[in-house]
């Protein structure tokens, strides 16, 4: 067992890279297309582009790296997979929506691609990692209760488990009363 919680957390870290590092990549390619000094319709085109592969692959992760996450909630019933699945879900969130959106709206206005100055996305942000924080509270509660009504633990001091009192067993003394009665004389 020991072992196998061992493997599972060394896939989940792996796991947990492999989703890190293209969505870094992919945050900052995107962010650099703003830099751009090109046509500013076609840098518009390759930011939303990037921006949108990079919300696929944010969502592909973080689905990926939850159920990880549960597998190893339901081996060690410890929760800092989920809690950091969170923390990967959240810091890209952000970076997308308060830097990126905020880097992206000034382009537009600079180059004359938006009259708006105004943009939803920093509280799209705030409500999303809410709501998920709320599911993955929710999901870690959950997960628990089901460990704990499969593989119910002992407390401390419990001892053997006594016998159930409940269902009485009947005195002898009726059987053999019972035999006596059908036997022929």
């Amino acid at each position: 067992m020991v072992k196998l919680r061992s493997m599972l957390n060394k896939i989940y870290l792996v796991a947990l890279a492999l989703f890190v590092i293209p969505m870094a990549f992919l945050t900052w390619y995107a962010g650099t297309w703003l830099a751009s000094i090109g046509n500013p319709k076609a840098a518009e085109e390759a930011y939303i582009y990037y921006t949108s592969v990079g919300f696929t692959v944010l969502w592909i992760g973080f689905v990926s790296l939850l159920i990880l996450a549960n597998l190893l909630l339901w081996n060690s019933r410890r929760a800092w997979a989920i809690w950091l699945t969170f923390a990967y879900f959240a810091v890209f969130i952000f970076l997308r929506y308060w830097w990126l959106e905020d880097s992206y709206l000034s382009f537009a206005l600079r180059n004359s691609l938006t009259d708006s100055s105004f943009s939803l996305g920093p509280l799209v942000a705030v409500l999303l990692v809410i709501g998920i924080g709320a599911l993955l509270f929710f999901d870690q509660f959950v997960m628990i209760r089901l460990v704990e009504k499969m593989y119910p633990t002992r407390k401390e001091g419990d001892g053997e488990a006594e016998p159930e009192a409940d269902i009485p067993a009947p005195p002898p003394a009726v059987e053999e009363e019972q035999s006596k009665e059908t036997r022929p004389a």
